[in-house]
């Protein structure tokens, strides 16, 4: 998203870590670090999905596949929400602590 952009809050996980936002290109998970939320008082608690936690450090990227680009490494240890996967099955779709990504 890009900076001073104003979107309606819809939802936060219950840990309170991620907002779930309404943008024009459609519902999207942001870290509780990257926004500032206003008159969030009454935002409903959202249900993000299974919990998952790293066993070795695990490469964060921007989308499904070793070439896709990296964004973080997760430590081992490193705890993270499962929101999907891709086709096969080969890579998830995580919710972390500084936003989406991919690992494999």
């Amino acid at each position: 998203m890009r900076a001073n952009l104003v979107v309606p809050i819809i939802g936060v996980s219950a840990d309170q870590q991620f907002w779930q936002v309404n943008t024009a290109l459609g519902v999207v998970w942001v870290s509780n670090r990257e926004v500032v939320a206003s008159n969030a008082e009454s935002v409903p608690v959202v249900d993000v999905g299974l919990i998952g936690q790293a066993t070795v450090g695990s490469v964060v990227r921007a989308g499904p596949g070793p070439q896709a680009a990296r964004l973080a490494t997760l430590p081992r240890g490193s705890q993270f929400y499962i929101l999907g996967t891709n086709a096969d099955g080969s890579w998830l779709n995580i919710l972390y602590r500084l936003g989406e990504g991919w690992i494999a």
